[in-house]
């Protein structure tokens, strides 16, 4: 098939998904404790807390409900327990509890675009990857001659333009995966690993770092985006932890301000008078998080292996609008097809 027949064809499918998602609207998340923060020409800031522990690309499109009352509006950011949204209507001071609802449709209309835009040099990689391969002869291996099946692996990923590895669970594809990354980052190539979950992204990041053996405050090796293990958090790995690093003084200054701004939702939340510190802290943290998000552009920039998900690598220009000499797709198989075509771009 052409590619802009095929691509047509992706996106037709993409359309049908994302017209479902819309008129579906998901369960709702339960958000406590609302409080009107500023009115900003974004629309009516809100500060909510968490029921649970939740993750949200900024700038997700979402409807909230509070009562019979209705409106849309979209993430600003997530922090720990605390959702912040920019809604379109103003819903009153104080929210006690509401339902929000999360349209994760534009990650796909982002695809769609991205399917769009992939240059013309790089759609003969695309349209390779979706081609048939020869059937292998099946063959049992045992436990202790699994590792001589990852030097295989390892020896065809090095002398192939696209290379399939498959396994059961407990195989070791994830660490085969960590040494391919070092393979081609040790060759001078700049190795994008994707995955469809967060989960996914941090195990192969955590494994190549590891197999790298360079420390994490180098910026060899970035994670970028949310990462859900607690291991990656903790690693020094994360792009905006590297760039927080290397701006000390941004780093102090965000803390001081997310602590001030704590006490002050703290007091209208106990029925204390607004005033106008609050809306001046709002936004010198929305220049701050501006800072340093792209501070950690440039860590992603400087890197030579980076990791995100496949939805952050269609929505995101810090990762779509560089280049890579190298993809690394885990657990390709759980991805919708044109995300591995996109990634293949």
């Amino acid at each position: 098939m052409r590619a802009d027949a095929l691509i047509e064809s992706f996106n037709g499918a993409l359309a049908e998904e994302i017209t479902y998602l819309r008129n579906e609207g998901g369960r709702p998340l339960v958000v406590l404790d609302g409080v009107l923060v500023y009115r900003g020409q974004e629309g009516f800031l809100y500060s909510f807390d968490l029921e649970v522990d939740t993750f949200l690309l900024d700038g997700t499109p979402v409807r909230l409900r509070y009562g019979s009352r209705e409106t849309r509006g979209e993430v600003v950011t997530v922090r720990g327990s605390e959702l912040t949204l920019a809604l379109y209507e103003n819903l009153g001071e104080l929210l006690e509890r509401a339902e929000v609802f999360c349209e994760p449709w534009f990650l796909l209309a982002a695809l769609q675009e991205r399917l769009l835009d992939v240059p013309e040099r790089n759609l003969r990689m695309a349209l390779a990857v979706l081609e048939k391969v020869p059937a292998r002869r099946r063959r049992h291996v045992s436990p202790s001659a699994a590792a001589g099946a990852q030097e295989e692996a390892l020896r065809l990923a090095g002398e192939r333009e696209i290379t399939f590895i498959w396994g059961p669970p407990g195989t070791g594809k994830t660490e085969t995966l960590a040494r391919i990354a070092k393979l081609f980052s040790e060759q001078g190539g700049r190795v994008l690993i994707l995955s469809h979950a967060n989960v996914a992204v941090d195990g192969a990041v955590l494994r190549a770092a590891a197999r790298i053996g360079a420390p994490a405050r180098s910026g060899l090796v970035a994670r970028y985006g949310w990462a859900r293990l607690p291991e990656l958090r903790q690693s020094g790995l994360l792009a905006s932890s590297l760039a927080a690093a290397g701006c000390p003084e941004l780093r102090e200054r965000l803390k001081e301000l997310e602590d001030e701004r704590g006490e002050l939702l703290a007091g209208l939340r106990a029925g204390r008078p607004r005033g106008e510190r609050l809306t001046e802290v709002e936004r010198a943290l929305r220049d701050l998080r501006a800072r340093l998000k792209e501070a950690a552009a440039r860590v992603c920039r400087a890197a030579r292996v980076v990791g995100c998900t496949l939805s952050t690598a269609a929505v995101d220009p810090v990762i779509y609008m560089d280049h890579y000499d190298f993809v690394l797709v885990d657990e390709a198989s759980m991805a919708y097809i044109p995300q591995v075509f996109f990634a293949a771009s």
